[in-house]
């Protein structure tokens, strides 16, 4: 099943059901940034964010936007989180080697 979370804003969380990311292997990582504490399906946790740090095999990588004041999406939050991601990382292997053509992606 498709999820759209490009973005769901503060209103949107408090309804979206997030336990439709348990066990999806479509997303290796989520980013939060301000959330409603209460959601739906978070079984007997205090929040989302609880539920998903408490099952870490069952969902996706959490990343946690944050400046100083704490949870919010800046630019600069937006860009730690995403050089904190899987994907990034597993970009950056591939990009960082010495062995790939990057003409014509062929591994030597």
């Amino acid at each position: 099943m498709e999820i759209n979370l490009s973005h769901l804003d503060y209103e949107k969380n408090k309804r979206f059901d997030f336990e439709l990311l348990r066990n999806n292997m479509n997303y290796s990582d989520v980013i939060f940034e301000l959330i409603s504490h209460k959601c739906i399906n978070i079984r007997d946790n205090s929040s989302t964010i609880a539920l998903i740090t408490s099952n870490p095999e069952e969902y996706p990588k959490l990343l946690i936007a944050m400046d100083s004041h704490g949870l919010k999406l800046t630019k600069q939050s937006f860009k730690k989180c995403l050089e904190n991601t899987q994907y990034y990382k597993k970009m950056s292997c591939v990009i960082n080697r010495k062995d790939v053509d990057y003409g014509t992606m062929e591994f030597s």
